[in-house]
């Protein structure tokens, strides 16, 4: 049968029509970019890019020029990663690899992270970017978006570059960073990281993160290679982190090394980390508890504080006049710190007695301190003042009962949500009740925490969630906290989020603020608690936390208990943070042991 004469026609419309459709909505899209510019939705380049043809490349090659504001400039060369596999992939290389080595620092961050998407055709662009780029930044983004090509061969000079720029986030998160290195086999690991680590070229951080990666090696190639680095003339700073790190996986340090460095070691951390690893060793009991009583007795406030770490390692009829004169001759919050967490530990009733007999309001960091660890000591009632402490004691022992009871440790530690929600939440924290003048709440908001989560109670059932239950109980605690206390607020998901920078002082204002704060968060996938507590310590003047969430820790780069609460021992070593947990709805192992291991409270909101 014959074509129709109209149907050729018809198809060469039609193919004509499908040609010019891409072409318009191309056009229209370069022309919102000129209207809008720097008012553009964030989308925009991107879509522009994905068009991957010459007449996308050059409009936006000419509109990064017309824009002023640098976020929009950054997605501008984030969307030339679209032309990868297309016939201007070498183009793009070459003009993000231009604005890489520029002096627009926030587009050469930009431009390096769009070069690694183009895989192996980049490599060599970020080679140069590593050797010639303008800041450390950019060459830290360099080396995260190299890695990929390294791990197959991680040689010496690619683990010294790494070692001197790599840092997270810019190079990957600190797992993906660990994970490289752990590549270098353990028969070259030994050489390769101590002549490393003896590089004087390189910054001191980035060679104790590298004592720390050695550290995490088999025992067998770890502790051989950290003892080596506690001898000879090395960096002493380096030589207390080799230190830490064994105390940490309870290896032994040669003994006489020890015995020097806790004598002559210049670098306090040192001398004072050779000391607790010497109480562990020391095989002369009798001359190192009378080398512990001459610190005691020493005016040296670096040698009091060693005695105040070892405390309990006196003889015990040594103890009391210990206590009596570094709580008096000594100024130093943490030799304090530590006399009272050893009483606490020692549960020794004399010892608890002068601390009572101590107590100073007019430091009211050290008085909170004593203060919680009285608490949880005696079970008794806060008291308002140390008058009150030292009325109660005579009392205690008048009577003739125990003065330090026993504790059942889950006696207390479910509470009911249903009682939760039906009564106002009396600002207590499920009885925890922190006393402190340095707190920090840090909430998991993670999807999990915005279930729906059915209990039923005498046959009626309530639906919530655990961001509404943390979200009343921490309002009814901030209320409950005096004007002036300062506080702060960390939340995590799939990242981790500072309310603020700093502890602030609590007022009328900083108490809404932080509940709009909450109450405006989005639940994301997710729960970095490892991530959460690692920067929870960076914030110097908290002294306790209490934890909020919903279960184990997902998407973190540290999940296992065992190997977060390692990390959060070496973190709390110098810094006694308590850390209180309250789980919602579920138990967690990770949260219990996290609070028993600072000597906090746990809680199960059940």
């Amino acid at each position: 049968m014959p074509r129709p004469p109209i149907l050729p026609f018809l198809v060469g419309a039609l193919s004509l029509i499908a040609a010019h459709a891409p072409a318009q909505e191309l056009n229209e899209l370069i022309e919102e970019g000129r209207l809008e510019l720097d008012a553009s939705r964030a989308d925009l380049w991107q879509d522009i890019g994905e068009f991957g043809s010459a007449e996308a490349f050059e409009a936006l090659q000419s509109l990064v020029k017309a824009v002023r504001h640098p976020i929009t400039r950054g997605r501008i060369a984030e969307a030339f990663s679209e032309f990868r596999a297309t016939e201007l992939e070498e183009d793009a290389v070459e003009l993000l690899l231009d604005w890489a080595l520029g002096k627009d620092l926030r587009l050469a961050i930009t431009s390096t992270r769009s070069l690694g998407e183009f895989d192996a055709a980049s490599a060599k662009a970020l080679d140069r970017v590593l050797n010639r780029g303008r800041s450390d930044e950019v060459r830290a983004v360099a080396v995260g978006q190299l890695l990929d090509d390294w791990r197959s061969d991680p040689s010496a000079e690619r683990i010294k570059l790494f070692i001197k720029y790599a840092r997270s986030p810019e190079s990957g998160t600190r797992g993906q960073l660990l994970r490289f290195l752990a590549r270098v086999p353990d028969e070259q690991a030994r050489t390769i990281y101590l002549d490393l680590i003896d590089d004087e070229r390189l910054p001191t951080d980035s060679r104790a993160w590298l004592v720390q990666d050695l550290s995490e090696r088999a025992e067998a190639v770890a502790g051989p290679a950290l003892s080596e680095l506690l001898t000879g003339k090395h960096n002493e700073q380096l030589q207390a982190r080799a230190l830490e790190c064994l105390l940490d996986r309870d290896l032994k340090a040669p003994l006489q090394v020890l015995r020097k460095k806790s004598r002559t070691a210049k670098d306090p951390a040192l001398r004072l980390l050779a000391s607790l690893a010497r109480d562990r060793q020391e095989e002369q009991a009798g001359a190192w508890a009378e080398e512990i009583r001459r610190w005691s007795l020493s005016s040296d406030p670096l040698e009091q504080r060693i005695a105040a770490s070892l405390f309990s390692s006196l003889v015990q009829e040594e103890r009391p006049e210990a206590l009596r004169r570094l709580m008096l001759v000594s100024s130093d919050l943490v030799v304090h710190s530590e006399l009272v967490r050893s009483v606490a530990l020692l549960r020794e009733a004399e010892l608890v007695g002068i601390l009572i007999e101590l107590l100073d309001e007019s430091r009211p960091a050290l008085y909170a301190r004593a203060d919680r660890a009285l608490v949880q000591l005696t079970h008794a009632r806060f008291m308002d003042n140390a008058a009150e402490w030292q009325e109660w004691w005579q009392e205690q022992r008048a009577s003739g009962q125990p003065i330090l009871p026993q504790r059942d440790a889950r006696a207390d530690m479910f509470q009911s949500s249903w009682e939760i929600m039906r009564e106002a939440p009396d600002g207590s924290l499920f009885g925890i009740e922190p006393k402190t003048q340095g707190l920090l709440f840090v909430v998991d908001t993670s999807a999990w925490m915005e279930r729906l989560t059915p209990i039923e109670i005498d046959g009626t059932t309530a639906r919530i969630t655990g961001l509404e239950v943390v979200r009343r109980h921490l309002a009814a605690a901030l209320n409950r906290l005096p004007d002036g206390t300062e506080v702060g607020l960390l939340c995590f998901d799939g990242e981790v989020r500072s309310w603020r920078p700093k502890l602030v002082k609590l007022s009328r204002r900083t108490r809404d603020e932080m509940a709009d704060y909450l109450a405006e968060i989005v639940p994301g996938a997710g729960a970095q608690l490892y991530e959460a507590l690692q920067a929870s310590f960076a914030f110097p003047d908290v002294d306790t936390l209490v934890v909020f969430s919903g279960g184990e820790p997902r998407k973190s780069a540290v999940v296992d208990p065992d190997l977060i609460l390692a990390d959060v021992r070496r973190w709390n070593r110098f810094r006694h943070l308590t850390v209180h947990t309250v789980s919602l709805f579920v138990e967690s192992d990770a949260l219990r042991e996290l609070a028993r291991e600072t000597k906090g409270r746990a809680v199960v909101a059940q």
